[in-house]
């Protein structure tokens, strides 16, 4: 293995043979048979299954036999491919593998350029760790690669091939021609000048791709919201695009949040460990309305704001419809004056203005118990 660090020179270990451009292979496996056996030799270096092999679910080798189908003469004609599901369910394990592919595997180019794309400097890194740790188990995959941490930069000295974890600066992908591009967690972006960077400049490419992973966005202008409803067009005829395919696993907004069904329709092929997760993560957001909204964006892949609040969704809505029978008769607010300086000096302004403070749930049920409901 190299060096590290700025100056680093390549390793003079034995290099193995370059990947040849895939076709088939004996035994009638198809290109994506291929990879999805490159990747399953790998080995897993964290969390419950360390120390195993990766195998990859269902749904993993379906969007993968999608990619990588082949079209006339062998060509992959995907150039784009679009994964949205809840978190923790196997994204970023499986693009470190398809980076790593790309990088040194069967789906290796001479002079390849792999990059990560993420919205700060620190979710980049992500990716780049765990290919790193995939590649470290491995010494034939590790021999021949230069791993420098300062700049999260990989470099496979066989088929001088690179991989960079990028920050989202559309600037630095200027100049740039990556044979592929992971965009991860699109939905944090701001705006879609890295995108376009990264999609222009694959241009110089027979077979490039994009691959954007990310839970989904509350804001219906967000790229990865434009993707997702691109696809929902794809998908029922209404464009045509066979360069385009996509993965999207998001729970229906009417759909009864603390039902186990609804969890496994973001979170496809769940395990028994991330099932048990989210059991714990529903247990704590049903008792605490300000967890609701995140348990709704991350685990169940709802396209709502993640952000606290102080009343619940369901809460809310309950209370707005139903309860004309309070207006005029009692003086209600909700939320805590701007004026007071503590529960003392509220008290007293309310004395001072005859104004009474109860909480807003509570009026509409004694309004009930009282007939007027």
């Amino acid at each position: 293995m190299g060096r590290r660090g700025p100056g680093a020179k390549p390793a003079r270990a034995a290099p193995i043979p370059a990947a040849k451009p895939v076709r088939r292979r004996a035994g009638g496996a198809t290109r994506a048979e291929r990879v999805i056996r490159w990747c399953e030799g790998l080995t897993i270096t964290s969390g419950a299954y360390a120390g195993r092999k990766l195998r990859l679910k269902s749904w993993q080798k379906d969007i993968l036999r999608r990619i990588y189908a082949e079209g006339p003469g062998g060509r992959r004609p995907v150039r784009t491919a679009l994964i949205s599901m809840g978190r923790k369910s196997g994204k970023t394990t499986l693009c470190a593998a398809l980076a790593l592919c790309h990088l040194v595997g069967p789906e290796a180019v001479p002079r390849g350029q792999v990059v990560s794309a993420a919205a700060d400097r620190g979710q980049a890194g992500i990716l780049y760790a765990e290919l790193r740790a995939f590649a470290l188990t491995d010494p034939a995959i590790a021999d021949r690669l230069v791993f420098r941490d300062f700049n999260k930069t990989v470099e496979d000295v066989v088929t001088g091939s690179t991989f960079a974890a990028l920050s989202a600066d559309h600037r630095k992908a200027h100049g740039l021609s990556p044979t592929v591009a992971i965009c991860d967690e699109v939905a944090q972006w701001r705006g879609r000048e890295l995108l376009d960077a990264l999609q222009t400049g694959q241009g110089a490419h027979a077979e490039p791709l994009l691959l954007a992973i990310s839970t989904r966005s509350p804001d219906p202008d967000n790229p990865l919201e434009e993707m997702i409803r691109y696809a929902a067009q794809v998908d029922d005829g209404t464009i045509e695009d066979p360069t385009f395919t996509a993965a999207i696993y998001s729970a229906p907004l009417e759909a009864d949040p603390w039902a186990e069904d609804t969890w496994r329709a973001a979170n496809p092929d769940a395990d028994e460990v991330r099932i048990a997760d989210i059991r714990v993560q529903a247990m704590q957001a049903r008792r605490l309305p300000s967890r609701e909204p995140a348990f709704r964006a991350y685990s169940l892949n709802q396209p709502v704001t993640a952000e606290e609040r102080f009343i619940g969704p369901a809460d809310w809505d309950e209370g707005g419809a139903g309860h004309g029978c309070l207006r005029g008769r009692v003086p209600c607010r909700a939320g805590r004056r701007a004026d007071a300086q503590g529960p003392e000096a509220a008290a007293e302004g309310d004395r001072a203005t005859g104004q009474h403070r109860r909480p807003l749930r509570r009026l509409l049920r004694l309004s009930q118990v009282q007939g007027h409901g």
